[in-house]
């Protein structure tokens, strides 16, 4: 979905915060909880002089959660926080071996879903995190997605080896990507080396 419209409903609440944080992602803004109750959400861009505010309800004794008021004007800008990520990825292309890490955990507590990081080594033999991402779990559609996003950002490396647990659906990602693949014991000495 790309956009909310005021009268759109979603059958329950977790429906409801998973598109709005897939629309999070897609409009590249970091949200704000204005208002959250137990009927009623209210949320806003976390910058303030940003337009951009979304109010939802939810009738007493109903499951269903209706979209009463969506403003889609984005006012902030993103040209900072993009300069700061072209002088990271600078740092990446010159310095860092071709060689990266990726894995995922699982989240546990008040936020379910997986972490997915990539790692390298910089030219002083320390651990350079070059990407992490947040999903609903360790899937291949999230994975898919994450090293995609990788790729956009590192375009100009074209010999990297992909260092990882051999799980199915990172196999599966990487296979769209890439043609390489690693034993768990190039890993494990990898992984101990990084420590």
């Amino acid at each position: 979905m790309d956009s909310f419209y005021k009268g759109q409903i979603f059958d329950t609440k977790q429906k409801l915060k998973n598109e709005f944080g897939n629309y999070v992602l897609t409009e590249k803004f970091n949200p704000r909880i204005r208002r959250l109750r137990k009927y009623q959400v209210e949320v806003g861009c976390n910058n303030i002089k940003c337009d951009f505010a979304l109010k939802a309800t939810c009738r007493v004794g109903c499951t269903y959660w209706v979209v009463r008021k969506i403003a889609h004007a984005h006012t902030c800008s993103l040209d900072t926080c993009e300069s700061h990520f072209r002088k990271c990825i600078k740092g990446f292309l010159t310095v860092i071996h071709p060689v990266i890490a990726i894995d995922a955990t699982h989240l546990n507590g008040a936020f379910k879903g997986a972490i997915y990081v990539a790692l390298c080594k910089d030219g002083d033999e320390h651990a350079y995190p070059i990407a992490f991402g947040i999903g609903v779990g360790e899937i291949e559609s999230f994975w898919t997605w994450f090293l995609e996003r990788l790729r956009e950002a590192i375009r100009e490396v074209t010999a990297m080896l992909f260092v990882f647990d051999r799980h199915a659906n990172i196999t599966k990602a990487l296979s769209l990507e890439v043609a390489y693949y690693c034993s768990d014991e190039v890993l494990k000495r990898y992984a101990t080396e990084m420590v």
